[in-house]
């Protein structure tokens, strides 16, 4: 399983488990930990951001085909 699909997995269980559209970073690493994912932190962490943000020259809406679209990361517990 790619680290994607690990992500994808974990963030699907904490938003019915929570019944919210949204986790934090820290609540993506203890689920995949849990799991027992192989990736490290820094990996993980790298997979949402640059799929939340996007290259840099990019629009908002080139950003819709991201795989997180539509699941609201928290920022303020990074």
């Amino acid at each position: 399983m790619t680290c994607r699909d690990e992500i994808l997995t974990c963030a699907r269980l904490l938003v019915s488990q929570t019944g919210r559209n949204e986790f934090t970073i820290p609540d993506i690493l203890d689920a995949m930990r849990d799991q027992g994912t192989r990736y490290k932190d820094s990996t993980i962490r790298t997979h949402i951001v640059s799929s939340r943000i996007g290259p840099a020259n990019s629009r908002p809406s080139a950003r819709k085909g991201s795989y997180l679209h539509g699941i609201r990361v928290s920022w303020n517990a990074i």
